[in-house]
C-alpha cells in the first residue's frame, strides 16, 4: 500500500510532512487500517486514526505526528463546555467548575496577535490543547487536581477546522446559551488588560505584576481600558470608557460570537449527553442549585454547603484585575506616596523601570486572586491568605512551595508583604466599583441599532441561523430571551421604516466558517 493510498483513506493531504511522517509510521499503519477492529470501528469516521488510539502512547509521542496520523486528542480530560463568549464561559461557569474540583482548563484559542506561530490556526490549537492534556494527566497522577475540561468558545476559521472537531471527543458536554443581544451589550462594555510584565531590551516577560514600592492607586486606576473603533489603536490610547459603536465588529466577530450552531453541526460525531444550560442559571441564588444539577451530571464534586455564599457572588467583578503577582523582596521598600516606580507600557506587556528579569526571579511571589481562580483548585498552590487583610472577602492570596520556604526564612518580607497587599487589593476593589458602573444598558444596545438598521438587519440574519439548534429543540428558551425578543419587534419596525431601502443579504458568520472550512462534514446544519 502506498503513503499517497494511506492519506486518501485517512483523508488527509499528501504534502510532503505528512508523506515523512507516515513513512515512519507505515509498518504500524498498515497492519492497523487492514485489521478488522479498524474496518468496523473507525474506517467510516471522517478522519480515521492511522494508529490504534488504545495503543497510543501520548505522552511519549509529539504532537505534530498525533495531528497528521488523525489521532484524537489525548482523552485526559473528563467533560467538554462549548458557547459563545460572554455567555459566562470565561467568567463565571469555569470559576463555579474550579470550586467543584476541576483544577485545569484546556481552552481551544481563536486566532490572536501574540500567538506563537506553532500554536496558530486549527493544527496549532491541536498541538497546543495536546501538550496541556498531557500536563493535566501528570498533575492528576500526582494528586495535584481531581479533575479537568476542555472548552471549546472560540473558531479558529481555516480549512483544519472540521478535522479539529472531529478529533474531540464530546460525548460528555456542557452546553451554556445566553440572550444573544445581551452577549453584544457585555462584549461591547468588555474589560481589558495587558497581560505580560516585561523586560526593556529584552524579548522575555513573566506573568503581570507590580512591586512593593508600585503606586497601587495609580495601577488600579490605569489597569483598564475598553476596544473602541473611535480611536487609532486601542490598546496603546487605552479608552478608558466603553464604546456602543464597538457593537458592530462583536456582532461580525464570528470567532468569538454566535457559532452555537455550527459547534453542534463540528462536534455532532461525538456528541451523545449535552447538558444546556443558560448563563441565568449561574446567577444569584439559582446557582448553588445549578451547580448541584450539573455537577451531577459531570461526574465531578458537588458543590459544598459552606461554599454557597461564593455560589451566590458575582465572579467577574475582578476578572480583568486579578490573578495579579506582587513581586517582593528585601531591596524595595514598600510605596509611601513618594518612591513610586514608574510604569510604562506597549502593545504587550507593562514595563517597570530598573526592572529585570534577574530582579523577578530572586523576589518571592505572591499571587493575588480570588476563591473562584483555579488556584483554589490546585493541591500544589498554598493559600496563605489567612496571612493577609485583605479589601474583599472573596480575595485570595496564593503562594507556591519554593517561595513559601524563602518567606519562612524572612518574616520581615512577609511583614513588607501584608502592608503593601492590603493597600492593593482596596483599591482594585474600589476601582472594580467604578469600572462597573460603565457598563452598557440593553436600551443603550437598541438604540444604536435602531441608528444603524443594515448592522440590525445583519444581525438578525446571523441569528436565524446560530439560533437554529435552540429554536428546533427548546423554543420557549429563546422566548424569554427579553431583550432579543425586544430587538425582534425593533427589526419589524425598522423593515416597516425602510421598505424603499434596498438591503443587500449578507453572507451570515455560519456561512463565512463554512466557507473557511472545509465542508465534507458539515454540508447542513
Amino acid at each position: 500500500m502506498s503513503i499517497e493510498e494511506i492519506c486518501q483513506i485517512a483523508q488527509i493531504e499528501p504534502s510532503d510532512e505528512n508523506k515523512e511522517i507516515i513513512e515512519k509510521y507505515t509498518k504500524h499503519i498498515i497492519a492497523w487500517i487492514t485489521s478488522d477492529e479498524f474496518k468496523q470501528n473507525w474506517a467510516n469516521k471522517p478522519f480515521p486514526p492511522l494508529i490504534n488510539p488504545a495503543v497510543m502512547d501520548y505522552a511519549g509521542s509529539d504532537a505534530s505526528h498525533a495531528w497528521a496520523l488523525n489521532l484524537p486528542l489525548p482523552k485526559y480530560y473528563d467533560f467538554v463546555v462549548f458557547g459563545a463568549h460572554a455567555s459566562g464561559l470565561h467568567s463565571a461557569i469555569p470559576a463555579f467548575l474550579y470550586l467543584c474540583g476541576c483544577g485545569w482548563r484546556t481552552m481551544y484559542i481563536r486566532e490572536m496577535e501574540g500567538q506563537k506561530d506553532e500554536h496558530k490556526g486549527n493544527k496549532g490549537n491541536y498541538i497546543r490543547m495536546y501538550d496541556e492534556l498531557v500536563l493535566a494527566k501528570q498533575l492528576k497522577d500526582r494528586g495535584d487536581i481531581k479533575y479537568s475540561f476542555l472548552q471549546l468558545s472560540d473558531l479558529c476559521l481555516d480549512k483544519d477546522g472540521v478535522k479539529f472537531f472531529s478529533l474531540v471527543d464530546a460525548s460528555k458536554a456542557l452546553h451554556v446559551v445566553k440572550d444573544p443581544l445581551e452577549i453584544i451589550k457585555s462584549h461591547s462594555a468588555c474589560p481589558h488588560r495587558l497581560e505580560k510584565l516585561g523586560f526593556k531590551d529584552s524579548d522575555e516577560s513573566v506573568p503581570l505584576g507590580v512591586f512593593l514600592d508600585t503606586d497601587p492607586k495609580e495601577f488600579a486606576k490605569n489597569h483598564i481600558f475598553y476596544s473602541s473603533p473611535n480611536v487609532k489603536d486601542w490598546v496603546i490610547e487605552r479608552p478608558k470608557m466603553p464604546d456602543i459603536n464597538s457593537a458592530e465588529s462583536w456582532i461580525m466577530n464570528g470567532a468569538q460570537n454566535f457559532h452555537n450552531a455550527l459547534m453542534f453541526a463540528l462536534l455532532k460525531g461525538s456528541l451523545k449527553a449535552v447538558k444546556l444550560k443558560q448563563t441565568n442559571d449561574f446567577i444569584g441564588d439559582k446557582c448553588f442549585d445549578t451547580m448541584k444539577e450539573v455537577a451531577e451530571f459531570l461526574g465531578i464534586d458537588a458543590p459544598k454547603e459552606q461554599d454557597r455564599w461564593l455560589f451566590e457572588k458575582r465572579v467577574s467583578d475582578y476578572k480583568h484585575f486579578l490573578p495579579l503577582r506582587v513581586y517582593a523582596n528585601d531591596e524595595m521598600s514598600v510605596f509611601d506616596g513618594s518612591n513610586a516606580r514608574k510604569i510604562s507600557f506597549d502593545k504587550s506587556a507593562y514595563y517597570m523601570d530598573e526592572v529585570s528579569k534577574e530582579v523577578v526571579e530572586n523576589s518571592v511571589e505572591f499571587i493575588i486572586s480570588t476563591a473562584f481562580s483555579d488556584l483554589s483548585a490546585r493541591a500544589s498552590d498554598q493559600d496563605i491568605s489567612e496571612l493577609f487583610e485583605l479589601g474583599d472577602d472573596v480575595m485570595r492570596v496564593f503562594i507556591r512551595l519554593k517561595d513559601a520556604i524563602k518567606l519562612l526564612k524572612n518574616p520581615n518580607l512577609l511583614q513588607k508583604a501584608k502592608k503593601y497587599i492590603k493597600m492593593l487589593t482596596n483599591e482594585i476593589k474600589e476601582q472594580a466599583k467604578i469600572e462597573n458602573t460603565k457598563k452598557f444598558k440593553a436600551s443603550d444596545l437598541l438604540e444604536y441599532l435602531e441608528k444603524h438598521p443594515k448592522i440590525a438587519f445583519d444581525l438578525k440574519e446571523i441569528l436565524e441561523q446560530d439560533l437554529s439548534v435552540l429554536r428546533a429543540n427548546k423554543p420557549e428558551i429563546i422566548d424569554g430571551w427579553q431583550t432579543y425578543q425586544d430587538f425582534l419587534k425593533l427589526c419589524e419596525k425598522l423593515q416597516k421604516e425602510q421598505k424603499d431601502i434596498e438591503l443587500k443579504p449578507m453572507m451570515s458568520n455560519l456561512s463565512v466558517c463554512l466557507a473557511l472550512m472545509d465542508s465534507r462534514l458539515v454540508k447542513s446544519v
